[in-house]
């Protein structure tokens, strides 16, 4: 006939069984240690392994993380080993409130140690202060905001718990000629018009220390902005560092200040002319004004600062979109407002 739960089981002792039974509880864990780790696009690429000095605090080798040269102590008397004291404060006239704080002869510990028996190596405080240094492994593919683990290794915050973790959260830096998104990484090559028509060849120094020979195909014509993408070329991916993203290279295209009368004949020559059939006719009504170039940001900020000075600082209530509408040269700044009146 089996046992049943004995005096002082029921629900509790089923606890204690879905948890592996009362020798199976989970054991306290210190506190974690979080750090950014700064890394560079390359060392995300290729992997690499950072070596970091830090400071945590282990058990005193001296007495084993007792505190003591006999490696017994004894029951705080003040907080009777609980750790804790209640304090009374008064929060006003007639209103108090009791508080728990941390023990303050024991330091929340909950035992005491005699001088006399106080270990030298840790002044009875059971840890000291250790220096090591960490090999954190960044991994091929690794991103911001990924973190890199090392379980047990925070040391104690608590003698009587287990060491808590370190944890290193990813933080990629900005990279010189590539911007990265996900797994794909963009460039961008400015080439002049004359690339742009006949034809282009260059070459995109990868994170690898690699070359890739980049070259248009003849008579292909590069748009400004245009994107091409080379299959395979982009960031490896995080824990399949053999499939890698793609990259992509954006074409901006350069054109010339100006041109000659003799580079507007042969210009002229070699390109299409241009199509007419869609345009309006020239009228003779059709008058004739001048194009001049023009910072539009600069122009409309200088629109608003004239017009708050007319104003006489009254144009602050006046939302942006209004002012945009007004002094905006993209769309016809200047121009007078209609209304519409019903009859």
């Amino acid at each position: 006939m089996a046992d049943g739960p004995g005096p002082g089981g029921g629900m509790q002792d089923i606890f204690d069984m879905m948890s592996g039974g009362r020798g199976g509880r989970r054991e306290r864990k210190g506190d974690n240690v979080v750090h950014k780790l700064k890394v560079t696009l390359e060392e995300c690429y290729n992997g690499s392994i950072r070596k970091l000095q830090l400071t945590r605090r282990m058990k005193c080798e001296k007495c084993a993380g007792t505190g003591t040269k006999s490696g017994r102590s004894s029951t705080c008397q003040q907080c009777h080993g609980q750790g804790v004291v209640l304090q009374m404060r008064q929060l006003g006239p007639g209103m108090v409130t009791q508080m728990q704080t941390a023990c303050p002869s024991c330091g929340g510990s909950g035992e005491s140690v005699s001088r006399a028996d106080m270990c030298e190596g840790c002044n009875g405080k059971k840890l000291k202060p250790e220096k090591k240094v960490f090999e954190v492994p960044v991994d091929k593919g690794h991103m911001t905001g990924q973190k890199v683990v090392l379980k047990g290794e925070a040391g104690y915050s608590d003698p009587t718990a287990l060491p808590g973790d370190i944890v290193f959260t990813i933080e990629q830096k900005e990279h010189a000629i590539f911007t990265r998104k996900m797994n794909d990484l963009f460039y961008e090559k400015e080439i002049t018009l004359a690339e742009a028509l006949c034809g282009c060849k260059f070459t995109i120094p990868h994170l690898d220390g690699r070359h890739l020979l980049i070259e248009t195909k003849p008579g292909e014509v590069i748009k400004p902005g245009e994107y091409k993408a080379i299959t395979d070329e982009g960031m490896p991916i995080h824990g399949n560092s053999f499939e890698r993203g793609s990259m992509y290279v954006q074409f901006k295209v350069k054109f010339p200040e100006s041109v000659t009368p003799d580079m507007i004949t042969s210009l002229k020559s070699v390109l299409p002319s241009p199509d007419t059939s869609g345009r309006p006719m020239v009228t003779e009504d059709a008058e004739e004004v001048t194009l001049r170039e023009v910072d539009v940001d600069a122009e409309i900020k200088a629109g608003r600062a004239s017009r708050g000075r007319r104003g006489g600082g009254s144009s602050s209530m006046a939302s942006d979109d209004d002012d945009s509408d007004d002094d905006d040269p993209r769309r016809g700044g200047g121009g007078q407002r209609v209304q519409c009146a019903q009859q």
